[in-house]
């Protein structure tokens, strides 16, 4: 699978910040905007270390204009992706906690 070097990098930015959001999740938090299937993908992301084995397994182009990443990673990839960029649009107001 080939990405952008920028898309790559933006999702491996925004993803660093999901275990702050699994510990908010596990400390009694309530985040309106988030569904109980998505904080068991952000609990298998964490607890699976999928960030970091992407980032070991992946490799920039001669160029740097792009990364490869192995394709039995493509779907741990997607699925960082999605859950990082949902929870980049969780509004910090919009948390609760009980």
């Amino acid at each position: 699978m080939k990405i952008k070097k920028k898309d790559f990098e933006e999702i491996i930015d925004l993803s660093e910040f999901l275990e702050y959001f699994l510990n908010l999740v596990e400390n009694g938090a309530l985040i309106d905007s988030v569904t109980n299937s998505e904080i068991n993908e952000l609990r298998y992301l964490s607890e699976s270390r999928v960030r970091e084995e992407i980032l070991l397994n992946s490799q920039y182009s001669y160029f740097k204009r792009y990364v490869k990443i192995n394709e039995k990673f493509k779907q741990n990839y997607l699925l960082l992706a999605k859950v990082s960029l949902k929870f980049q649009q969780v509004d910090q107001s919009s948390i609760r906690f009980k």
